[in-house]
């Protein structure tokens, strides 16, 4: 692995991840659905809390996440 993930600057709500999920959880999506288990290098996820809006941003779980 080339760069460090901290080195990564993510959006308000989202942290670097070193190996991050193919299928992150959104908001419109209720139940995650079958994922592979394939590590996505160096990219930011939503943190604990949240999830991926259908704008592609991270929305705290309650009535914002659409």
């Amino acid at each position: 692995m080339d760069s460090n993930p901290k080195d990564l600057s993510c959006p308000p709500n989202e942290e670097p991840a070193e190996c991050g999920k193919a299928c992150e959880p959104k908001c419109n999506e209720p139940q995650q659905n079958i994922c592979t288990e394939e590590c996505i290098e160096n990219v930011c996820e939503c943190v604990t809390g949240y999830k991926r809006a259908t704008n592609g941003t991270c929305v705290k779980i309650g009535p914002d996440c659409q």
